[in-house]
């Protein structure tokens, strides 16, 4: 057990970014007397039972031995609880520095908000570019904040039934809309992957066709080291930096969530536990090798389905900041229904595989892909059949096989 205690202890992060998926090992899944969820380690001590290795860093490292290792760490790290990062995660005088400095920034950033709604609400009926402006304000604001709040606007846009259309509208921009980084730096994270002659494996093009709060697609070409042929690729490149902000931004929702609950009419709401379960989901969408596994479980799940279309990973080409993906030309769906070709017909099949394709993934697959947003999900035509593409399988959820 000295290597997997090695693996893992080595604090390469202050929080766990992934866990090793049992289900895909098969050789760790066998010798464990219960299959763990989705996004549970267990690392558990008794009698003949073996470990899971958490590989911090999003390293997949494997600890399949025989001897027990000591329980080191907490024995359950549940996806529901508020024990999933605090034992990776260290206060630190520097941390609360960057958290109070992150505080100081949004406030700034927000400011005009604070002093333009009152204004809007009295003035915005008699002068209606005013209204404009603040929503488009309020649209940059949340762009500039980062990720995590990115993140939260991209949910609330799509849920029309709790907000505003008008809100709803605004921010559904964010889906597959938000600010790029520049080719440079796309440029130094090839070089870092794959090598100094990136070009001899990856011929890309430089215009960015998709980017999201946590990375960026360009389209290329790239011959598959599986199959030795030429394949048109998508290829994700996570932006830089985007770590310490969804790192500091987590810091502050953890620190107002546990103030909120000390008031009794709120502790019924459970902020701790909600903020625990979005910092996961966050910082498993920090490591793209994660992303390209689910993919390829659910490209497995899809294999039989014509209608439903998954990206096929190239795993060997793909790493922690890259994710090399098969290009799947498509509409995004909020385009398509809003076309000419959307008729009744092509309504009720859409809704059709979007109900079938969700029940498969519960109630078959028990593998949910859980961001299936308007910009994940783009709609093609297949000699007059319809087809559905979901991209970006970076959020995914695996119930236990108890509550399955």
């Amino acid at each position: 057990g000295a290597g997997a205690r090695r693996a893992l202890l080595r604090h390469e992060r202050s929080y766990c970014s992934t866990v090793l998926r049992a289900l895909d090992h098969s050789a760790i899944a066998r010798r464990l007397s219960a299959c763990p969820a989705g996004l549970v380690a267990q690392v558990a001590a008794g009698g003949g039972a073996l470990t899971l290795a958490l590989a911090l860093r999003g390293a997949l490292e494997v600890a399949e031995c025989a001897t027990l290792v000591p329980a080191v760490l907490a024995p359950i790290v549940s996806e529901t609880t508020p024990l999933a990062f605090k034992q990776y995660e260290r206060a630190t005088l520097a941390r609360t520095f960057r958290m109070l400095w992150r505080l100081v920034t949004l406030a700034w950033l927000y400011s005009p908000l604070f002093l333009g709604v009152p204004l809007a609400l009295t003035l915005g009926r008699l002068f209606p570019s005013i209204d404009d402006a603040l929503w488009a304000y309020a649209l940059r604001a949340v762009h500039a904040a980062g990720p995590a709040y990115i993140k939260l606007a991209q949910w609330a846009s799509s849920r029309n039934d709790l907000f505003p259309v008008k809100f709803c509208r605004t921010f559904e921009q964010l889906h597959d809309n938000c600010f790029p980084h520049a080719w440079h730096l796309t440029e130094r994270i090839l070089v870092k992957e794959i090598g100094a002659g990136w070009q001899q494996t990856l011929h890309l093009q430089p215009e960015v066709i998709g980017s999201g709060c946590i990375a960026q697609v360009y389209r290329g070409r790239v011959r598959s080291p599986s199959t030795g042929k030429d394949v048109d690729v998508a290829v994700k490149v996570i932006h830089p930096s985007v770590e310490a902000l969804v790192v500091v931004d987590i810091d502050i929702m953890r620190t107002l969530a546990q103030a909120l609950s000390l008031f009794p009419a709120l502790k019924w709401l459970s902020l701790p536990d909600v903020v625990e379960d979005f910092a996961l989901q966050m910082f498993w969408q920090l490591d793209l090798r994660q992303e390209a596994l689910n993919l390829q479980r659910l490209h497995r799940n899809f294999k039989d389905d014509d209608a439903i279309v998954i990206p096929a990973p190239i795993l060997e080409l793909s790493s922690r900041d890259l994710l090399v993906e098969t290009f799947q030309p498509g509409v995004p769906i909020s385009s398509f229904i809003l076309s000419d070709r959307c008729d009744a017909v092509a309504r009720k099949e859409l809704s059709r595989l979007g109900m079938n394709s969700m029940a498969k993934m519960i109630f078959i697959d028990n593998f949910v892909h859980c961001d299936l947003h308007p910009g994940n999900i783009l709609v093609s035509e297949d000699r007059g059949k319809l087809r559905m593409i979901f991209l970006d399988a970076g959020i995914v959820k695996e119930l236990r096989p108890d509550t399955h």
